[in-house]
């Protein structure tokens, strides 16, 4: 009977501890999370459908009253309509001509990296049409793929399936 109640503390703690990004940047940055928050800003939603603005996702690690953003997918969707299911492709120039539509952040306390390398392959997908300050739930997911060079985390990959409440 013990071996039950180890084996049911063993699941609990498994399934609701810290997170973490998968993917090779892993192996550079501790990726662990607790929780997920999504904001949209600067769009409309009408019919279900996203226009313009942009979308960030922050997988957030909190310890004691420091909260870290372990990373933070942003993407932008001005000349865009996405549905809910809809992936956007983050390596694509948006119609100002400057930077992609994806771009990847972090930032954790006592850690001087902030910014990463442009993005070879990426895309995001929410399967809900997020209301700013909801505080509603959206499933998604993203996964991106920095372009090859000499800087920190050139090459790397970072992917995964989230649930985040909206802010």
């Amino acid at each position: 009977m013990k071996w039950l109640a180890l084996l049911t503390l063993a699941l609990v703690l498994t399934c609701c501890g810290p997170q973490e990004i998968q993917g090779s940047l892993s192996a550079l940055l501790d990726l662990q999370y607790n929780t997920v928050q999504l904001a949209y800003t600067g769009g409309s939603v009408d019919g279900g459908v996203m226009t313009n603005g942009q979308v960030a996702v922050r997988f957030l690690q909190t310890s004691g009253k420091t909260q870290n953003a372990v990373l933070v997918v942003t993407e932008d969707l001005d000349g865009l309509e996405v549905k809910p299911g809809g992936a956007v492709d983050l390596t694509l120039v948006p119609p100002t001509g400057v930077g992609q539509r994806g771009v990847v952040t972090r930032d954790v306390a006592n850690d001087p990296r902030k910014t990463f390398p442009p993005l070879q392959r990426g895309a995001m997908k929410l399967n809900a049409t997020p209301i700013p300050g909801s505080g509603q739930s959206v499933s998604g997911a993203f996964n991106v793929t920095f372009e090859l060079c000499g800087d920190f985390a050139c090459g790397y990959t970072a992917f995964a399936s989230f649930t985040a409440q909206v802010q």
